[in-house]
């Protein structure tokens, strides 16, 4: 029978956003729907609540939106929106002292306790026109957090889907246990149990209270590439807890990869499905044989929206023409051209052969350097900071670089993006460190003019100019990568 509310252990706090979200879809403008969320939150003394959500359509990345909360506690946000949504509430933390059992590699029963934090987490899923009413007391969060309405079903099992798969212990055992503890083929046996149990459950839930085929789809889709995403970082991981240089693997480990299969559209599955095409798709053209194109390769594996979606998505580590061109008048698919178009147009100079944008800054003795100056030689750029931990293991493998290109035709420059009043934290990573090449210092302002320029998002972040200062790579490899090497020998560095 169905219920009409349920109460919701160990989770939290509710409140929602008002907001427009923009259209992706394939149509030029989808129709938005109206969609509320109301309630009171009893003993909630904030004004405000911080909702972090992601829609399911390309180009829409994690958001963060504050919600206002009255003096009584009640809210009523309207929403209008074109595709569904998953967020999520996050009400403080709390220490606790956590009691669970786990089943050793022996197959020994074994008593865990660890000390902790309950962190105060309640999770929200909307699809357009859902009606939801929430009620909970904030000191009693675990006995009395309610959904009445529209979508009800949908937000109980995220809610407890996520209490039961994500509690301490799970992520104890996911995350460090049986990735040290485990051989290959006793781990991947362990991954496929877990990911069976998670398949039953949300069968099991749906007969009694049924979900929306949208949010099952995610979920089934979601426990798939988890499990396949699992089975790929062990190797890597199981070395790195044990201290060893490489795992050693049965002749059949990859052989998983070979029943995988790829969904039609990616948009609809949520940004994570994209880094998994990512993974597994390398994973699977590893196996290739040499000198093929990765993206060539990747367009004999996907269908073809699928194929244009996950170029488009790829942009935005690995922005190259060969990429941006397949977005022209011919595209198959004009409104992923479009949203292309309007994302990276502004990037457009970025692409290979353009020049690239010009910069002076001062380095180590004070003296300004401009790009110019640096003409007439290869130029390999490194964006860093001293407080940038993988930025700092990348040093190592510079060092030899520099010193196997010594006396070729390259500039090797590291550009700081410490802030100003670590100017002189820097000049000393620099002398204590004994770092060579051309080290610069970007200010405040030119630190802005160097991100918008280059699209860095993130650091460290290489990029490769040739000897007119032209983008040969604005996303190059970086120095611990093989490729490198090869890149610059290709080039007749």
């Amino acid at each position: 029978m169905k219920k009409y509310f349920r109460l919701i252990s160990g989770l939290t706090l509710i409140i929602i956003f008002t907001g427009t979200l923009i259209s992706c879809g394939e149509k030029e403008k989808e129709a938005t729907v109206r969609t509320t969320v109301e309630g009171k939150l009893t003993n909630y003394t904030r004004e405000t609540a911080l909702f972090q959500y992601e829609s399911y359509k390309l180009f829409h990345n994690n958001e963060k939106t504050e919600v206002e909360v009255s003096d009584d506690g009640s809210f009523k946000m309207i929403l209008n929106i074109d595709s569904p949504l998953k967020g999520f509430f996050s009400l403080g933390k709390e220490p606790v002292n956590i009691k669970y059992e786990i089943k050793t590699v022996d197959g020994r029963d074994s008593s865990m306790q660890t000390s902790t934090y309950d962190f105060r987490i309640v999770y929200l899923y909307l699809e357009p026109g859902d009606s939801l009413q929430m009620n909970l007391d904030v000191k009693d969060i675990k006995n009395s957090l309610t959904f009445t309405g529209t979508g009800l079903n949908n937000n109980l099992f995220v809610n407890e889907e996520e209490k039961l798969f994500n509690d301490y212990k799970h992520k104890y055992l996911g995350n460090y246990y049986n990735i040290t503890y485990r051989e290959p083929d006793d781990y991947k046996s362990t991954v496929d149990e877990l990911y069976r149990e998670k398949l039953e459950y949300i069968e099991q839930f749906d007969r009694s209270d049924p979900v929306s085929d949208y949010l099952k789809n995610i979920y089934l889709t979601r426990y798939n590439y988890e499990a396949v995403n699992r089975k790929l970082a062990y190797p890597g991981s199981h070395s790195m807890f044990n201290d060893i240089n490489e795992t050693a693997l049965p002749d059949n480990y990859y052989d998983f990869l070979n029943e995988i299969g790829f969904a039609d559209e990616i948009s609809n599955k949520g940004i994570g499905y994209y880094y998994y095409m990512n993974s597994a798709l390398k994973a699977l053209f590893e196996r290739e044989p040499a000198g093929n194109d990765f993206y060539d390769f990747v367009k004999t594996k996907l269908e073809p929206k699928a194929y244009y979606e996950f170029l488009a998505l790829s942009l935005g580590r690995d922005f190259k023409k060969k990429i941006y061109d397949q977005f022209g008048p011919e595209c198959a698919f004009p409104e992923i051209a479009r949203m292309v178009k309007d994302k990276y147009q502004h990037l457009e100079s970025m692409l290979e052969g353009n020049p690239a944008p010009d910069f002076t800054l001062a380095d180590v003795n004070g003296k300004y350097v401009s790009l110019n100056d640096l003409k007439g030689k290869y130029i390999y750029i490194d964006f860093w900071a001293t407080w940038c931990g993988p930025c700092k293991e990348e040093i190592p493998h510079l060092k030899e670089l520099e010193k196997k290109y010594r006396d070729r035709n390259i500039h090797f420059v590291s550009i700081s993006f410490d802030n100003e009043k670590s100017h002189e934290g820097w000049l000393n990573f620099v002398k204590d460190n004994e770092l060579s090449g051309i080290q610069l210092f970007a200010d405040s302002a030119s630190h802005n003019v160097l991100s918008e320029a280059f699209n860095i998002q993130l650091i460290p972040r290489f990029v490769l100019l040739d000897q007119e200062g032209k983008i040969v790579d604005a996303n190059a490899p970086r120095p611990s990568d093989e490729k490198l090497v090869t890149l610059l020998e290709d080039l007749g560095v």
